[in-house]
């Protein structure tokens, strides 16, 4: 049995796999293995899998094209590594030896549920974190200023028999929902009082992730799913959870529609005051939705409410 399997999505294989594969060079163990969930009908070249020895590589080729969930979920089931740690494939890794060496120990006591790594990007060359500090454990009022998709290192057995395994409220969905499953994910995790640990001196960056420009339907499906998430993970908890949450996706929402400075901008040219109204609309709807038990909002309604702010330019 391996300590540790790497769970990869490829939909495109482009120059970012070798940039991956590069980083994750600093382990050398044999008892980790990267599980490449290949959906691009095109078998990985030999020399990038010679290249990343002794750790192996399981190039699973998909039929079809699915959901970044289900490829996680897909790789999981594959995997044969005691934890798994999912990364994209133009993740990079940035940690030395010793960190990793660290990891691997921690691992192998085998008594944690769930690892969160540190994210960022890369900036002129340099780091930059994505965390606002670095508290001990996860909880529900501050995971999801630590977590994404990318970042988690979670023990098989509880990921897929515990947590159900990703849920398919995300990146790749069907529907208005484009972010959130590794919000419900950990929401689960928490409600059933796994031991976590958030480790900063392992680092991963993903420079595809935080491009400044985006199209107007993807900003507006991450705030829809964003509020989605975030309620229907928050049902079960107590009065004083709901509270905060409300009040904070009412904040959040009341930033979308007056702070100056958004990291993220859209590729149309739209009317200012009328895309922070859809940001914040949207947040709000994604909200109500959940706490109503509705299904997401289906990829047509996304379309009107980006089609509404372009005619109101």
């Amino acid at each position: 049995m391996k300590i540790l399997s790497i769970v990869v999505p490829v939909v495109n294989i482009n120059e970012n796999l070798n940039i991956l594969f590069d980083s994750l060079s600093k382990w050398k163990d044999s008892r980790i293995e990267i599980v490449i969930v290949n959906q691009t009908q095109k078998k990985l070249d030999q020399s990038l899998i010679d290249f990343i020895s002794p750790i192996n590589v399981i190039d699973y080729l998909t039929e079809h094209i699915f959901s970044a969930a289900i490829a996680r979920n897909t790789g999981a089931n594959i995997a044969s590594g005691k934890y798994i740690f999912f990364m994209d494939d133009d993740a990079i890794l940035h940690s030395n030896y010793e960190n990793l060496t660290e990891l691997i120990q921690l691992l192998d006591e085998g008594t944690l549920d769930l690892i969160a790594v540190q994210r960022g990007e890369m900036i002129n060359g340099s780091y930059s974190t994505h965390w606002p500090g670095n508290p001990p454990y996860l909880d529900f009022y501050n995971f999801p200023r630590y977590i994404i998709e990318w970042n988690l290192i979670v023990k098989k057995s509880f990921f897929l028999i515990d947590l159900g395994g990703f849920p398919e409220v995300g990146v790749g969905s069907k529907h208005s929902a484009l972010s959130g499953e590794a919000f419900v994910l950990i929401a689960k995790g928490i409600e059933k009082k796994m031991n976590s640990k958030l480790l900063a001196s392992i680092k991963v960056s993903h420079p595809g992730l935080f491009e400044k420009a985006k199209s107007l339907k993807t900003i507006l499906g991450y705030s829809y799913g964003a509020g989605y998430a975030v309620s229907i993970i928050m049902k079960k908890q107590s009065k004083k959870i709901w509270f905060y949450w409300i009040l904070r996706i009412v904040i959040s929402a009341f930033k979308d529609l007056y702070e100056k400075d958004r990291n993220i901008l859209t590729l149309e040219k739209i009317n200012e005051k009328h895309y922070r109204l859809a940001l914040a609309r949207c947040k709000i709807q994604g909200f109500i939705d959940g706490a109503k038990n509705k299904y997401p909002k289906e990829q047509f309604w996304l379309n009107t409410q980006a089609e509404k702010v372009k005619k109101l330019k």
